[in-house]
């Protein structure tokens, strides 16, 4: 491959999101790993990132959160108004529950209102919606409308992910990772990461290039982490980038 890729990875920001989700794993100075962790751009995307040099990237809080929102509120045109939502809500209807949800976060057509928001995402993610549960877990893990809780986001965050959900999927490698809400177990992180990253997941394959350059949870082996930083790079991953191109000059 002789595609140089120019950018720094110690200069990556969070993209999109505020001070909440901070991850406590330590990794070499090739980057961090990354999850979903944000409540904010996740509404929007459900897609939150954490990034550091020399932590894991995540998916991370606040901002994330209003950007799926939004992107399930624009979903929902006018034409479905929140009384209606409301009343399909009330009837048990999970989809509409998940958007009321969505509404109350965003403050779309109703009063924002995070706890009430907490309550539509619970009722809808009881009944096994997935988009529910990831974004229940990121409220846990973010004291989003609810004390900070890690152990209740894994838990949600489990439940979506088992669903094969690859942003839950990142989340839960990540947690495993750093030990948040369950023991430290690098085995299970790369397991959660490698079914994210065989969706397509930039954030998971950027994650499992990680453990395996450190051999954390598997065996080193440069050849696999060249493999998925790959992948992650050209999905437009700049820290997976970077660390490419850093690979190529000193194999030049």
């Amino acid at each position: 491959m002789n595609k140089s890729y120019s950018k720094s990875i110690n200069n990556r920001e969070v993209n999109g999101n505020v001070n909440a989700a901070k991850t406590k794993g330590v990794l070499s100075p090739e980057g961090q790993l990354r999850t979903n962790l944000s409540a904010t751009n996740a509404l929007k995307q459900n897609e939150i990132l954490e990034h550091n040099s020399s932590k894991m990237k995540k998916h991370k809080t606040k901002q994330n959160i209003n950007r799926e929102v939004n992107g399930n509120v624009n979903a929902a045109k006018t034409k479905n108004t929140v009384r209606e939502f409301l009343h399909a809500a009330e009837r048990g209807d999970a989809r509409a529950q998940f958007i009321l949800g969505c509404k109350y976060i965003a403050g779309k057509g109703v009063r924002k209102d995070n706890a009430k928001a907490v309550k539509w995402f619970r009722k809808a993610a009881k009944q096994g919606q997935a988009d529910a549960q990831f974004i229940l877990g990121m409220m846990y893990y973010n004291s989003f409308g609810v004390p900070k809780n890690n152990a209740e986001a894994v838990k949600w965050w489990r439940k979506a992910a088992e669903q094969g959900l690859a942003n839950a999927q990142t989340n839960l490698g990540t947690m495993y990772y750093n030990g948040e809400g369950v023991p430290k177990n690098d085995e299970e992180a790369v397991k959660w990461f490698r079914k994210a990253a065989e969706q397509g997941n930039a954030k998971a394959q950027y994650n499992l290039g990680i453990m395996y350059r450190r051999g954390e949870g598997v065996r080193r082996n440069r050849a696999k982490a060249v493999k998925w930083y790959r992948k992650a790079a050209e999905q437009g991953d700049a820290d997976a980038q970077g660390i490419l191109n850093h690979y190529y000059k000193c194999a030049a």
